[in-house]
């Protein structure tokens, strides 16, 4: 008979390697899904913040052409002092005017290449009020 006191032998216990590796893969599957949506976030809304930068920049030419009967007076300076008042514009677009005369100009927006927006690319409105892309979308509604 075995004596009162001993214990019964302790069972070993913990993971295997295998189920460490499991857990990291899914752990590093899930990761990555997270990055590509925040990322594909993050272009969204530099592309928000671009559109909402060209519509003030917009207002900014149409308040020049009813006061002077022009737009030519409007300058590139003038531009970015308009797109200064946006927080988030400044590192993820340039804002230039393309196309600048007395009664047209057309404002493109430019990704900036530390963020490109293979969608939307480039984004332009002029006079009119047209706006255009000319990334790979298939509808500009899709980038406005």
């Amino acid at each position: 008979m075995p004596p009162i006191n001993a214990l019964p032998p302790k069972k070993q216990q913990g993971f295997t390697l295998l189920e460490l590796l499991i857990v990291l893969a899914i752990i590093g599957i899930l990761a990555s899904l997270a990055i590509t949506r925040y990322q594909s976030h993050i272009v969204g809304s530099n592309r928000q913040a671009a559109v909402a930068g060209l519509q003030m920049a917009q207002q900014a030419l149409e308040r020049e052409f009813l006061s002077t009967s022009s737009y030519a007076g409007f300058s590139q300076s003038k531009l970015n002092a308009v797109n200064n008042n946006l927080i988030h514009t400044g590192s993820s677009h340039t804002f230039v005017l393309t196309s600048l005369s007395n009664t047209a100009y057309v404002i493109t927006a430019q990704p900036s290449p530390s963020m490109p927006d293979v969608a939307c690319g480039s984004l332009s409105i002029d006079q009119t009020g047209v706006r255009t892309k000319s990334g790979t979308a298939s509808d500009v509604a899709e980038c406005w």
